[in-house]
């Protein structure tokens, strides 16, 4: 799923997300500058929360949590605002 914008009185569209995660409850921020929304992308900026044990390797790869990310309404790299271990299911 991806998030588009458009322009009513042109019918201009311009696709605001990329890629193959899930995407869903897009909301506007109050000044119309923002947009929040909830995905399952990965988060380029998480750490990684433990280290395998000294000696095994730890070939698990854990899978994305649903979190909340806001985007420029112009566009640009989302960001997230939340990083649970458990999914976000909803904001407001």
């Amino acid at each position: 799923d991806n998030l588009w914008r458009a322009d009513l009185a042109t019918g201009r569209k311009v696709q605001l997300t990329r890629g193959k995660h899930a995407l869903s409850r897009p909301r506007w921020s109050p000044d119309g500058g923002r947009i929040a929304f909830l995905s399952d992308r990965p988060d380029p900026d998480a750490k990684p929360d433990r280290r395998p044990a000294r000696g095994k390797r730890d070939d698990k790869k854990e899978e994305p949590v649903v979190q909340v990310w806001v985007l420029d309404a112009t566009g640009g790299e989302p960001w997230a605002v939340t990083r649970g271990k458990r999914p976000a299911q909803t904001y407001d």
